[in-house]
């Protein structure tokens, strides 16, 4: 849970919501699980420097170091974030993304599921637990497209903008009964002045 503190929303009402549903004991779990290895190879010297540059890496990126936890041992993560402190904003922020749904009973109220940022291919396949399974319901996807421009204009300041033109760009789409089982691929084509999207296979 601790990564709540950092999701762009109202991150106390989520904690609620996990609460009253019972899940931040399997959240904090699945936390332990997938940081194992790394509590089990580090020493209190390792996750000193682990947090020293943590905060150098915030201090340059204005955003936290994110990896996947899972099988990697402290020393190993402690050598990735000195790969990748130095490098440039463009080079480190992915497109933040955050997935909601609207809430049953509500025709416009949403409740968001997920968030997280694209990687070096500009994906993110892991928003959602893998499932054969998806809720109906009415969707948005919001793609904060102005951090990930401005990140951008520090690689190339003569085609973008200092303030984006676009800010934010958000995708409603409706998923009913008959398509819950099926796969969805929502991509976002992003330019400096325009964007477009389709639903992929």
């Amino acid at each position: 849970m601790q990564a709540v503190a950092w999701w762009p929303g109202d991150a106390a009402a989520l904690k609620e919501k996990f609460a009253a549903q019972g899940q931040q004991q399997a959240f904090g779990q699945l936390s332990q699980g997938e940081q194992a290895a790394a509590l089990a190879s580090a020493n209190p010297q390792v996750f000193e420097e682990l947090a020293a540059v943590n905060k150098a890496y915030k201090a340059r990126h204005g955003f936290i170091f994110i990896i996947c936890a899972s099988g990697k041992s402290a020393p190993q993560m402690l050598e990735a974030i000195r790969s990748r402190i130095n490098h440039s904003p463009y080079d480190e922020l992915g497109l933040p993304i955050s997935l909601l749904r609207v809430m049953d009973g509500s025709a416009a109220v949403f409740d968001c599921l997920a968030s997280g940022v694209t990687d070096a291919d500009g994906r993110i396949g892991n928003l959602l637990p893998a499932s054969a399974w998806v809720a109906p319901g009415t969707y948005r996807m919001r793609f904060d497209t102005g951090t990930y421009l401005r990140a951008c204009r520090e690689r190339h300041p003569d085609v973008f903008r200092a303030v984006p033109f676009y800010p934010e760009a958000t995708i409603d789409f409706s998923i009913t009964p008959d398509m819950a089982s099926q796969h969805f691929h929502i991509p976002l084509l992003l330019n400096p002045y325009g964007y477009s999207t389709y639903r992929g296979s």
